[in-house]
C-alpha cells in the first residue's frame, strides 16, 4: 500500500545498488567499500604452441580433484581436461599473451578468499604443476594474477565481510 512503501535511493548508483523490501525500517546508512570480493586465478609459464604435446604423464589435483595428463596432451586437452573434471569449481582456457606465447590460466568459479584454489602434485609421473609453471618446486604458486578477496565494506563504521560482492 501506497503509505508503507518505502524507496531505497543511493548518492552513486555505479559503486552500488540497493533493494528494500516493503517490511523495512526507515533508516539511513553510510557505507564505505574498501574492496571487492575477486576470485583467485592462477597462470602457467608461456609455451609456443597450445597444440604441442607437454610430453609430462601422471595426476595432480586442484581443488583436491584428481586429474590425469598423458605424455600426448596440449594445453588445449589440458584445458579439456580440467573444465571437464566434475565439481573442481574453476575454469581453465588458453590464453594467447603475445606471438607466439600461449598461456593455461585457470580461476576460480567463485569470488572469495574463501575459494582460493588449492593445487597438489600427484603420487606418480613427472611433477606437472611444477614443470608447466603453475607452482614453484617448493609447491607454492609460481604465477597468480589475482589474489583470492572478500568483499570489505563499512556500514555506519561496523566491518562487514563476504566472500561475494552481495551484502
Amino acid at each position: 500500500d501506497l503509505f508503507r512503501s518505502r524507496k531505497a535511493e543511493v548518492s552513486d548508483g555505479t559503486a552500488l545498488s540497493v533493494t528494500c523490501s516493503s517490511g523495512a525500517l526507515a533508516s539511513s546508512y553510510s557505507v564505505n567499500i574498501s574492496q571487492l570480493a575477486k576470485a583467485h586465478s592462477v597462470t602457467s609459464d608461456a609455451f609456443a604452441d597450445p597444440d604441442m604435446a607437454l610430453n609430462l604423464f601422471g595426476t595432480f589435483q586442484i581443488n583436491g580433484k584428481e586429474i590425469s595428463l598423458t605424455e600426448d596432451d596440449t594445453l588445449k586437452t589440458l584445458v579439456n581436461k580440467i573444465n571437464g573434471t566434475a565439481d573442481v569449481k574453476v575454469f581453465a582456457s588458453v590464453v594467447q599473451v603475445g606471438p607466439g606465447s600461449f598461456k593455461l590460466a585457470v580461476s576460480s568459479r567463485e569470488t572469495g578468499e574463501e575459494n582460493a584454489m588449492t593445487f597438489t602434485g600427484g603420487t606418480e609421473g613427472d611433477n606437472i604443476l611444477s614443470a608447466i609453471g603453475i607452482l614453484k618446486e617448493d609447491n607454492s604458486i609460481k604465477n597468480e594474477t589475482q589474489a583470492a578477496k572478500d568483499a570489505i565494506v563499512q556500514i555506519n563504521g561496523l566491518e562487514v565481510r563476504r566472500s561475494s560482492n552481495t551484502i
